[in-house]
């Protein structure tokens, strides 16, 4: 065996590798002894991994007694290898004995293209192909995160994936690691990245759990990565038109009361104020009528710009009605605002609307 051709391991049922012949350092470039207690998997090809673990765990779970493989193997250079496997199990020792034959010149014979053109045809030329480990750590990460992200596969090898959240996606990234880390399979997510130039994109990933075979534990997480900025964008511009004013960009009466009922359920938890403060530009049609649409348009953005304290959110209707709501509420925000309810008047620039009463077109 240690002359021939054909690749011998012996692995244990904790996947880890324990004997090699010859052929592993003569025909894959490493030391017999620096793969000792190395798990089998890191050596497989991350596209392969999921079948090699599935069909080792029908061995070791008393299903069948020996199975063939395909699948390529690392060698020490980084390049891959095409090998067919037979292993067969000693349930007694609690090993698997694999003994392979190199079959790339007969896979490329047979029209297999090799690993860079397989991923290609998988997969859309922008899609990045990651594998992570339970630590969500990168192990392996395809050429295509240089125009995804602008890294090249060596720069992120290493780093922890959270580093490229966005701040405010945190949150939700450690709520689809922890379904991952449950077991659910095909966990999709949109989350913003940062690229190496500090700028940020949306990346849609779609994670493929893998679980050893004998304990169950998490071993690796396949994660298929794919740009969806343009489409994110295009959702984005939808829900504001459907909830925003287009020409102030505040909130529609539909933002408004589920802002509204939102701050009333959280009173329920934590016990406070909630402000609601409602202004009705009287005789707002005449400014339309006498001085025109666009005049019009202007008073409602200037209104805007100088009713706008922090710790809120305000809303504009089509007949001019002005809301607020308010989550933090205090004695400042109440004194500004009872004054304008006093006076009727809100002095916008040089001109000044009468809140009640008759307006002066020409003021």
């Amino acid at each position: 065996m240690e002359a021939s051709g054909e690749f011998a391991c012996v692995i244990g049922f904790d996947g880890r590798l324990k004997q090699l012949n010859a052929s592993w350092q003569r025909e894959l470039g490493y030391s017999v002894d620096s793969l000792a207690s190395t798990p089998f998997i890191d050596l497989v090809h991350p596209l392969d991994r999921s079948d090699v673990l599935v069909r080792m765990r029908a061995v070791t779970a008393h299903r069948v007694d020996a199975i063939d493989v395909e699948n390529r193997l690392r060698r020490n250079d980084g390049t891959y290898r095409w090998l067919r496997w037979r292993f067969t199990v000693d349930r007694h020792e609690r090993l698997v004995y694999g003994l392979a034959q190199d079959i790339t010149d007969l896979q490329a014979s047979n029209g297999v293209p090799d690993s860079d053109a397989r991923y290609r045809l998988m997969f859309d030329a922008s899609d990045t192909l990651a594998v992570t480990d339970a630590d969500a750590v990168f192990t392996y990460v395809s050429p295509a995160s240089v125009p995804l992200l602008g890294y090249a596969p060596e720069e992120l090898i290493g780093r922890p994936i959270a580093q490229l959240v966005h701040p405010e996606d945190r949150t939700l990234a450690r709520i689809a690691q922890t379904r991952i880390n449950s077991g659910t399979d095909g966990e999709t997510t949109s989350l913003r990245y940062r690229r190496k130039d500090g700028t940020y994109a949306w990346i849609e990933s779609k994670n493929q759990p893998v679980f050893d075979p004998a304990t169950g534990v998490l071993q690796e997480t396949q994660v298929l990565m794919r740009d969806v900025g343009e489409r994110r964008e295009a959702e984005m511009a939808m829900e504001r038109q459907a909830l925003t004013d287009a020409l102030t960009g505040l909130a529609n009466r539909v933002l408004l009361s589920d802002r509204l009922n939102q701050a009333l359920k959280r009173l329920k938890r934590n016990p406070g104020l909630v402000g609601v403060l409602m202004l009705d530009l009287d005789h707002f049609k005449v400014i339309n009528d006498t001085l025109g649409h666009q005049v019009g348009d202007e008073v409602l953005i200037e209104i805007t710009k100088y009713t706008s304290p922090c710790n809120s959110m305000e809303a504009l209707f089509s007949d001019g009605n002005y809301a607020r709501i308010s989550q933090k509420a205090n004695p400042g925000y109440s004194r500004v605002y009872a004054r304008v309810l006093r006076t009727g008047r809100l002095v916008v620039g040089q001109a000044v609307c009468v809140l009640n009463g008759s307006p002066d077109p020409t003021s």
